[in-house]
């Protein structure tokens, strides 16, 4: 279900000064439990390992998911406009507040794994995974209803100098507030000092989520200019500014398995199965739900009952986190630009232009026990696991841009684009993780998206067969044809080799070779690596 609203007030105070403020309220939720009584949810996800001599990979039986996502963003922002000569000011601000339900519901439905056909059929599982309560063992979602707000205030000045050259300038402020829950059960990741960052861990109940930037000052500046000796032919644009962006609330929200709220826990029967083929004290509970279509109805697993220490880490056994830093800095874009437009003959524009930008703090996830094992940092032996996100990453994009435009004349449009361009950067995106955790500048090269070279053709005619307001015209015309046809150098890729686990064990299993082997011209045989 999606849902959007909008007040939007203007007041005229008089010929120079206006005043818009306008309220919005959106949102869009679904919950496949509800909407799907008839789905067994109250049967557990069964996965099979083989069937014969076939390998079922992620085959599973019974219903997928289910999710219960609930998410809605009010927002409210006051402009005030005033006209002063030659210049035009305005100044407002600007409040977003973020509600997002985190609900993993699936997580109240334990999985079990089967070697095979047999195994399932004689109700004999060799693994049982799920999220419980630490108190009960009942298997749960650890509901979070968070929130965070965004604020701004800015301002900005259009300047017509002249005629012929116009001045834009103007300085926002932007905040984005902590994350945090309503419940006030954020189970917040804490590293020690030093080299005890591990050792001298403890997860922290409640509060925020972390600190945030309040230095967001955005400067922005633009210029238009036309050279008189042009005859208004040829036009100057350019302009640099600072923008900023919150991170993800999605990558935020990952902590929600964190103990000692919830324990992410894990059972297995030990091979040889022969010694103990019951699989009996290994913590496997291998039932169904009371009802067969209720997720809410598994019985609590006595073995997931965990005990944790002054530190909020289990006393026995281990788990994995997902932890943030304590402060985490705000995304930053640094964009610049210039741009060159001159009118030819027959109604058509050329334009040569150039668009670059820097991005700072970018999100990188790594997993920073293998961090701690190449700087060595003694592992803390509960904490097997780290999924580890901070703003560390940089990168940047620079292009030239030439267009030929051809305004609509003559019932026909036409443009031709070229783009030359380069994008570098150290994490293409936010759940990418580079085999080097210990160095996030060893990832540095082109983007992912990066496209060196890209040609587009765009055409648009719209015939008219019949002269004048014919009746004939309004019945067979109106006829539109258009294309676009678009060729490019393609995308960068990474070669990779596989390993048995580097910095320890079960964390990262491929690297990227050391060099490229003169002569290798357009070859990507592994010989040239």
């Amino acid at each position: 279900v999606n849902d959007a609203t909008a007040l939007i007030w203007n007041h005229t105070f008089s010929a120079t000064l206006l005043n818009q403020a306008r309220a919005n309220a959106a949102g869009w939720r679904w919950n496949e439990v509800t909407s799907n009584p008839q789905e067994p949810f109250g049967l557990p996800q069964d996965n099979i390992d083989n069937i014969g001599s076939a390998n079922m990979g992620n085959a599973y039986f019974g219903a997928p998911g289910p999710s219960n996502l609930d998410q809605w963003t009010y927002s409210y922002n006051d402009v005030l406009t005033k006209v002063i000569g030659k210049q035009n000011i305005k100044m407002g601000g600007d409040w977003t507040r973020l509600y997002y339900l985190n609900n993993p519901i699936y997580a109240s439905r334990p999985a079990f794994n089967f070697h095979n056909l047999w195994d399932f059929a004689n109700d004999a599982p060799f693994h049982e995974s799920g999220t419980f309560d630490h108190s009960s063992g009942l298997p749960f979602a650890n509901r979070e209803d968070n929130r965070t707000s965004i604020w701004g205030f800015f301002v900005q000045d259009d300047y017509k100098i002249k005629p012929n050259l116009t001045i834009n300038a103007g300085l926002r402020w932007s905040y984005f507030a902590p994350y945090f829950s309503r419940e006030n059960n954020l189970d917040v990741v804490q590293f020690g000092a030093g080299s005890a960052a591990l050792t001298g861990m403890n997860i922290r109940v409640g509060g925020n989520l972390a600190t945030a930037d309040k230095n967001n000052w955005g400067p922005q500046i633009g210029f238009s200019w036309q050279p008189l000796s042009s005859q208004g032919k040829a036009v100057l644009r350019g302009g640099f500014g600072i923008n900023y962006n919150q991170n993800e609330i999605a990558i935020l929200a990952n902590g929600f398995g964190n103990p000692p709220n919830a324990v992410n826990a894990s059972f297995n029967c030990g091979y040889p199965y022969t010694t103990n083929p019951s699989c009996a004290g290994n913590g496997i509970l291998y039932q169904t739900a009371t009802s067969p279509n209720s997720i809410f109805g598994y019985p609590p697993n006595p073995a997931a009952i965990t005990t944790f220490s002054s530190a909020n880490l289990p006393l026995t056994g281990t788990t994995g986190v997902t932890a943030f830093p304590a402060h985490m800095r705000t995304i930053t874009n640094y964009h610049y630009s210039l741009e060159a437009d001159y009118q030819l003959p027959f109604s058509t524009v050329a334009s040569l232009g150039y668009d670059g930008s820097e991005l700072r703090h970018l999100l990188v996830q790594n997993i920073w026990n293998a961090v701690a094992a190449q700087a060595g940092i003694a592992q803390n032996p509960v904490v097997n696991f780290i999924d580890y996100y901070e703003n560390a990453g940089n990168g940047n994009d620079n292009a030239m841009v030439a267009t030929l435009n051809h305004n609509f004349d003559h019932h026909f449009q036409a443009e031709a684009m070229y783009t030359w361009g380069k994008a570098m950067d150290e994490n293409s995106g936010p759940y990418s993780e580079d085999p080097y955790p210990y160095d996030i500048h060893a990832a540095y090269g082109r983007s992912d998206y990066n496209v060196a070279n890209a040609f587009k053709l765009f055409g648009l005619w719209q015939p008219v067969f019949f002269s004048g307001h014919s009746a004939a015209e309004k019945i067979a015309g109106g006829w539109t044809l258009s294309g676009i046809w678009n060729v490019d150098s393609g995308f960068p890729w990474n070669p990779t080799y596989g390993t048995n686990g580097v910095y320890m064990q079960g964390t990262y299993y491929s690297l990227r070779p050391a060099s490229l082997m003169k002569g290798y011209g357009t070859s990507t045989a592994n010989k040239n690596f």
